[in-house]
């Protein structure tokens, strides 16, 4: 490390300093020091050991002094712990009082009730025995007459229940007897009318007969109809089957026809993509003009709309591995042509002269990224490469260069690099040097469309071993300004593909079209079938429907016909014996008739005997529940006595036991008092130990304060006669006065350092007098143990 220098000055100043710091006292009185007062070395050193046994017993003291200190303060801190742990059992002895005192205080309002309830006996225990005696006489009565209640509810349910079922008895009966009535009624009018019932049955007989003929007829009828319609059915089926099977085929022509065009749009469409990448430039924004970007108020507005509306169209023939920093002859020849392309398309939108692809700014790019690479310089542009070239070429006119030097694309330094990915990149750098470029006052953007107008102007493109872009432009006597336009013969092959490609898909439409035509020609003879087809089926589904409903109508018309000749043949049996069986009939009937009357009277009879009955029940079972609610309030009573005769006996045992309990408590709560008075007793005594402690520890405070201030004055000089000065401290007038020791140091600051011998000079009085007081000076800092020492 470096060394520092050792003067006079410095040491003289950390001496004091260190003076200070160690506690040197800063109030020392002033000494007047005497020309004439003058100390030999052995006085001096005399002095220094006696001061060296004094610094020893003050050290001593002082060691003792912190050593009480420490005692006393420890003992101040157990006695305070013991004092708080005292509060905390006063508090909780002040608790449990409290606590005491209000199971007292409980325990004598419980003997307090006790005795009145003691009291109340005494003076009502007979009463209540003569309450009791009479409330059970009562309670016994009222379930004498709950019983007899129960005995005559009992009793008079089964008369009800035997009155209910006379009643139902008797109904039944009259509901049989209207039913006979009612049957010889229709008996004695059919006897009466059978000539008419019998006409009747052989017209319903005829009837029948013309039915079955007519339905005979419309079974036959219907079942031709549905042969019919089974037939055209079939018919239209077949059709429909056959036009289905038509317009399959016509749509399999269809999708397949399609997929061809398909196909062939998707390889157009692959090559307008490789056209687009050839052509597609960037979209100028309106106000994007050359006079705003020399006067650098182009619109952010207006920039952001042009970095947003342009974007790098990729082409699927330069999805090829390459290496950025390390390009072939001809991959850079190619990403110069696509670049000197983009910039054209924009200069062509300001009418500016355009540039060409040139191989010897190609190799001026070259050497520009080779000597960048050389110098480590990242993020910006190489003066002394871009001179090197320049000198390199007498025939070259330099005029600018612009540079990317970020890389945004996550690929650029990896396996999966294509081309493009170069081109995107060297896209973006354009695009950022037109619309990203406020920043360098659109210096970038004005070199990019040749803002200044010159002719002839060769580009080259190079990336260096950093990855960063070099855009190169120069004029001059250029051996080549043009590179052979791969990429024009490119575009006219992707352009005869194109035209090629759109001949074959407008041939494929056609043909989808007319495959379109016939599917419709199709579907439409398809769905004529189909609708033929399905309304042959409803037609078809109808005409069963009628069969079988005609069916069924025959089937039941004859079932009619058997029945209504039953009833005929039955019915002309009857009307031969019907003189015979009326007045039997009529007499009949008239007996039922007699028989309906007194089974009607019965009813009602038996529902007079049943409402009686019931009306004597009901009022049965409300005097019971009269009954049973008395004797459940007399029941309740008498409880309410009964209560109240055991809280009357009670009442002795409580009250004694309410005394006990309160004599307990008085005793917890005298125990509790007597606790706490004992807890504060204890307190008022540590607390009287804290102080104690605490006057201990200001005492040995004090003593170690004092140790500590005579250590100090054992142990670092007072004054400049303390220090052992053996020269005089010179002034005006031969006294000088000083409050500290740095003072004195000071104070002779500029004397020593004129008085120090300079090279060639004889010693003067002065002169020696200084090289004695820096003699002292270090000889007073080495007894201090605050010698210099040098710092490495």
């Amino acid at each position: 490390m470096k060394k520092s220098s050792k003067k006079l000055g410095l040491t003289v100043a950390a001496g004091a300093a260190i003076l200070g710091a160690a506690g040197a006292v800063t109030n020392a009185n002033a000494d007047t020091v005497s020309s004439t007062q003058q100390s030999t070395v052995s006085q001096k050193a005399s002095s220094q050991q006696e001061q060296k046994q004094q610094t020893a017993v003050k050290s001593s003291s002082v060691q003792t002094a912190k050593a009480t200190v420490n005692s006393a303060s420890s003992a101040v801190k157990s006695a305070q712990a013991k004092v708080n742990n005292d509060q905390k059992n006063v508090n909780s002895a002040q608790a449990s009082v409290n606590q005491a005192q209000n199971t007292a205080n409980k325990a004598q309002a419980d003997v307090n009730s006790a005795q009145n309830e003691v009291n109340q006996a005494k003076q009502n225990s007979s009463s209540v025995q003569n309450e009791i005696a009479s409330q059970q006489s009562k309670v016994a009565q009222d379930k004498q007459n709950v019983a007899n209640d129960q005995s005559q509810v009992s009793s008079q349910q089964k008369v009800t229940d035997q009155a209910k079922s006379n009643l139902t008895s008797a109904q039944n009966k009259a509901s049989q007897a209207q039913s006979q009535v009612n049957t010889d009624k229709n008996q004695v009018s059919k006897l009466q009318n059978i000539g008419s019932v019998v006409n009747n049955d052989k017209n319903k007989v005829a009837q029948d007969k013309q039915n079955i003929a007519n339905d005979q007829s419309q079974v036959n009828s219907d079942k031709q109809a549905q042969q019919t319609a089974q037939k055209n059915a079939n018919d239209t089926n077949s059709r429909e089957q056959s036009t289905q099977s038509s317009l399959s085929n016509a749509q399999n022509k269809l999708n397949n026809d399609k997929n061809k065009a398909n196909s062939i749009q998707n390889d157009l469409n692959n090559v307008n993509s490789q056209i687009q990448s050839l052509t597609h430039g960037f979209t100028i924004p309106q106000g994007y003009t050359k006079q705003a970007l020399q006067n650098d108020n182009v619109p952010q507005s207006v920039a952001d709309a042009g970095y947003n509306d342009n974007n790098f169209v990729p082409s699927s023939n330069d999805n090829y591995h390459v290496d950025p920093t390390d390009l072939t002859s001809a991959q850079q020849k190619e990403i110069t042509e696509y670049a000197a392309d983009l910039i054209n398309q924009i200069r062509k939108q300001f009418n500016e002269p355009l540039v060409s692809a040139n191989t010897d700014m190609i190799d001026f790019a070259n050497k520009v990224a080779a000597q960048q690479y050389k110098d480590g310089i990242q993020g910006d542009h190489d003066y002394n490469a871009l001179d090197n070239a320049f000198n390199d070429d007498s025939n070259l006119t330099w005029e600018g260069e612009n540079f990317a030097g970020w890389v945004a694309s996550p690929e650029w330094d990896s396996d999966n690099c294509t081309m493009n990915t170069v081109k995107e990149e060297v896209y973006n750098a354009i695009k950022n040097f037109l619309f990203n470029d406020s920043d360098e006052k659109y210096g970038h953007a004005m070199g990019t469309i040749n803002t200044y107008g010159r002719e002839g102007q060769g580009l080259g493109i190079a990336i260096d071993k950093f990855g960063q872009i070099h855009f190169d432009f120069g004029t001059g006597t250029i051996s080549q300004y043009n590179i052979s336009d791969s990429q024009s013969s490119d575009l006219k092959n992707l352009e005869d593909q194109q035209s090629k490609l759109q001949n074959e898909l407008n041939n494929a439409n056609n043909v989808v079209q007319q495959d379109q035509n016939e599917v419709n020609q199709a579907q439409n003879a398809y769905n004529q079938a189909k609708s033929a087809a399905d309304s042959a089926n409803t037609a078809l589904n109808n005409a069963n429907a009628a069969l079988t409903n005609a069916q069924k109508k025959l089937a039941n018309d004859q079932t009619a016909l058997t029945n209504d000749q039953n009833q005929l043949q039955k019915d002309e049996t009857e009307q031969a014996n019907a003189a015979k069986l009326l007045p039997a009939a009529q007499q009949k009937l008239a007996n039922d008739e007699k028989d309906l009357t007194n089974a009607q009277n019965d009813v009602k009879k038996a529902q007079v005997a049943y409402n009686q009955a019931n009306d004597k029940l009901n009022s049965l079972k409300a005097q019971l529940a009269k009954d049973e609610a008395q004797l459940a309030n007399d029941e309740k009573e008498l409880s309410n006595l009964e209560n109240t005769m055991n809280d009357y006996k009670n009442a002795p045992a409580k009250l004694a036991n309410a005394k006990k309990a309160l004599a307990d408590a008085q005793t917890a709560l005298n125990n509790a008092k007597q606790a706490l008075a004992n807890a504060k007793t204890t307190m008022s005594n540590d607390q009287n130990t804290l102080a104690q402690k605490k006057a201990a520890l200001a005492h040995a405070n004090t003593v170690l304060a004092n140790a500590q201030s005579a250590y100090r004055q054992a142990s670092h000089p007072m004054n400049t006669a303390e220090m052992g000065n053996v020269v005089t401290l010179t002034s005006s007038n031969n006294t000088v006065k000083a409050d500290t020791v740095g003072d004195v140091f000071e104070a002779k600051a500029t004397n020593m350092k004129s008085a120090m011998p300079q090279t060639g000079e004889a010693s003067s009085s002065k002169a020696t007098e200084a090289g004695e007081i820096g003699l002292a000076f270090a000889s007073i800092l080495a007894g201090l143990g605050l010698g210099y020492k040098r710092r490495h």
